[in-house]
Formats: structure tokens, C-alpha cells, sequence
């Protein structure tokens, strides 16, 4: 018996591809207020300041223009009042495409384009490949 297109594919729910994040060493990070929902794959930086982790800011002060962490296995809806918990990839294996799109993006402070996020991904001090986090799929002018 042959599966029909409708058996195969189909269902009440369609599931959602879920991100290229591969992690080696996982993190519960704390995450401070806010009200964004944050999809799995938010880059993630660590106020120095405050000590907590934000989403990653295109040219944010106190570190949080260096992405240092991303967020892993399920979203984080942040919350005015106070802080979270959330878990972290902090080592391991990300891949550009899943961690550089447009609902990302829309919750990054500063509304980064996609070539911002790109060179995010490459630079900092130190560099996400020297912290253990291996970007893979970015444009051969970025690697």
C-alpha cells in the first residue's frame, strides 16, 4: 500500500522545522526583563553591567554587541517585571541561515539587516569559533 501525499505530509498541526543548533555544552542563562517573545536561535549577548543575558544589540553598549550564546530547544517569552531562566548554547555548532532570519531579527535591538548579523557572527573579542561556537554557512566573505 502506497502512503497518499495528504498521509504523508499532512495533519491537524503542521510541526515547524526546528533550527540547525548542534550544542557540546549547554547553559541555563538568566535573561533579563523584557516583553519579546524570543524564537530558539536568538544570538544572545551578557550585559556586563547587570550580569544578565540580553538578545544581541547591533552596536549595544556594555558587551551586548558581542553575541556569546544562543538560545536553545525551546523560545523564551521575556517578561517586564522580571527576569527568566532559559537554557543556552554556549558551545557547540550553529548554522548562519537559522540563526539569521527576519522573525530573529525583528526582535534584535536596532533591527539589524542580515549582512549586520552576518558580521556579527564573525567578529567580537573573543571571536565565537575561539568560545567554542562554529558558525556554519556563512558567505565565503565571511569566513
Amino acid at each position: 500500500m502506497a502512503l497518499q501525499t495528504r498521509e504523508l505530509f499532512g495533519g491537524p498541526t503542521p510541526q515547524a522545522v526546528k533550527p540547525r543548533l548542534w550544542a557540546e555544552k549547554l547553559m541555563v542563562l538568566k535573561l533579563a526583563a523584557g516583553t519579546a517573545l524570543l524564537p530558539v536561535g536568538t544570538p544572545l549577548a551578557k550585559n556586563s553591567s547587570t550580569g544578565f543575558w540580553v538578545p544581541f544589540t547591533q552596536g549595544g553598549m556594555n558587551d551586548t554587541a558581542n553575541i556569546r550564546a544562543f538560545l536553545y530547544e525551546s523560545e523564551a517569552q521575556l517578561v517586564a517585571g522580571g527576569e527568566i531562566l532559559c537554557v543556552g548554547l554556549v558551545s557547540g555548532e550553529v548554522y548562519e541561515a537559522d540563526v539569521n532570519t527576519a522573525a530573529i531579527r525583528a526582535v534584535l535591538g536596532g533591527s539589524p539587516s542580515e549582512a549586520n548579523v552576518q558580521t556579527a557572527l564573525v567578529a567580537g573579542t573573543p571571536t565565537l569559533r575561539e568560545l567554542d561556537i562554529f558558525v556554519r554557512g556563512l558567505p565565503l566573505t565571511f569566513a
